[in-house]
């Protein structure tokens, strides 16, 4: 493998991820809580994409031929689950949602700590930083590249990118700051219909991918 093919992996990674699109959105799932909490999710995502690149890199290809899934599959499900998240954020029912569970709980830091968690799998992690195009990419790239060498090169600019992700969150509080009470619901309104439209898309690339007799 060699410097041009790492470059143009990281090209690849980098233009799937565009830190411009992905800082207001993020700022709007989790602007509402501190900046330490901030801190720790940015953190967190960190060590969780890292992780699951890397598994990718090592052992994706396996993985999804060992239980006989493909990344169409992981598609559609990924799209599902994203619609089902996105809409309340679309309509504006997502902020009532958590401010009736917190009517309903005690327990200030264990529900703040619950919130966040139910934030990481989805959308933070997938699809608003790694999505299966992302996968997609890694696996391909670890099958083309398939010594020892060459996957720790792979895995290596996969922990890279994991970093220029995390460093990307922690500036999105300081964007966030900005926005006022207003600037944030806008935000937060504009990011849910992103998503909403990234999610019927990847429904759509699932449905094709599975039912290819559909796209002709």
């Amino acid at each position: 493998m060699t410097s041009s093919d790492v470059l143009l992996f990281l090209t690849g990674l980098m233009t799937l991820f565009c830190p411009p699109v992905a800082m207001p959105m993020y700022a709007a799932v989790t602007g509402h809580f501190p900046d330490a909490t901030q801190r720790r999710i940015a953190l967190r995502l960190f060590v969780w994409i890292a992780v699951l690149m890397v598994a990718s890199v090592w052992g994706g290809q396996f993985l999804l031929r060992m239980l006989g899934l493909t990344l169409g599959a992981l598609t559609l499900t990924g799209g599902l689950v994203l619609c089902l998240w996105s809409i309340p954020m679309m309509r504006g029912t997502h902020a009532e949602r958590d401010e009736q569970r917190d009517e309903r709980r005690s327990g200030t830091g264990r529900l703040e700590h619950a919130q966040w968690r139910s934030y990481i799998a989805v959308p933070l992690i997938f699809p608003l930083s790694i999505g299966s195009a992302v996968i997609s990419l890694v696996i391909t790239t670890a099958t083309r590249f398939h010594t020892i060498a060459d996957l720790s090169i792979v895995s290596a600019a996969c922990v890279l990118h994991a970093g220029v992700i995390a460093l990307t969150y922690l500036c999105s509080g300081s964007w966030c700051k900005r926005l006022s009470e207003i600037g944030r619901t806008i935000v937060e309104r504009l990011s849910g219909i992103v998503l909403t439209a990234i999610a019927f898309q990847m429904l759509a690339q699932g449905i094709r991918e599975l039912l290819p007799g559909l796209a002709s």
